[in-house]
């Protein structure tokens, strides 16, 4: 049998064969962890900001699109707001304030008929520290009326415009007379209340920045 075409290696020539393959991979494991830091990495930071500037332009496109539409909606509160107005429109509390009063006052003489009318006992602001909701404004009442008298006041108030709403009722019933005589109060009810509105919000402003 013929050996001349094999090469057979010799220990020393095992060994440098092996150093040579571990150098090789030591070298190609280099390569791909300079490729990672030199190029993927960065590669991958700059997509993923590219990706993120994208995203906020969508939004800030969105924004701007509808801003149209929101100040027209806007516009459209503002007009019904204007011509059915819910919040009072004073400038300032006490101007509310002495408004809600004055309404008061118009529907108390407003109602009633033959001599019979609601009578304002004591009629008393509540102070801004007084109420957790600084857009509210409230009076605190203390009525004389006769029952009809005191539904049509319920219903003048609770029905106007701007909106008032009444709270903390409290009523009593009037007391016996035995002496027989009668007046306009007598048979009338004593009636404790508070009576609340609230003010119109600052003019609202459309942001755009994203």
């Amino acid at each position: 049998m013929s050996t001349s075409s094999e090469q057979w290696l010799t220990p020393a020539q095992y060994r440098q064969r092996a150093i040579a393959t571990a150098l090789a991979l030591v070298l190609f494991a280099g390569v791909l962890i300079l490729l990672y830091v030199f190029w993927w990495r960065p590669w991958s930071i700059q997509r993923d900001r590219l990706q993120s500037l994208q995203e906020r332009r969508a939004r800030v496109e969105a924004v701007l699109n509808s801003r149209p539409a929101i100040e027209t909606a806007l516009r459209g509160a503002e007009l019904a707001a204007n011509r059915d107005p819910l919040l009072f429109p004073e400038p300032t509390r006490d101007q509310a304030i002495a408004g809600m009063m004055q309404r008061i006052q118009e529907r108390v003489t407003s109602i009633g008929d033959e001599g019979k009318h609601c009578r304002i006992d004591s009629q008393n602001p509540v102070t801004a520290n007084q109420t957790a909701d600084p857009q509210r404004i409230a009076v605190n009442l203390r009525l004389h009326c006769g029952n009809s008298e005191w539904l049509q006041f319920a219903q003048a108030v609770e029905s106007a415009r701007p909106a008032m709403f009444i709270d903390e009722l409290n009523i009593t019933a009037p007391s016996e007379q035995s002496n027989g005589m009668s007046s306009a109060q007598q048979g009338a009810l004593d009636i404790g209340l508070t009576v609340y509105g609230f003010l119109r919000n600052a003019e609202p402003k459309v942001d755009v920045r994203p």
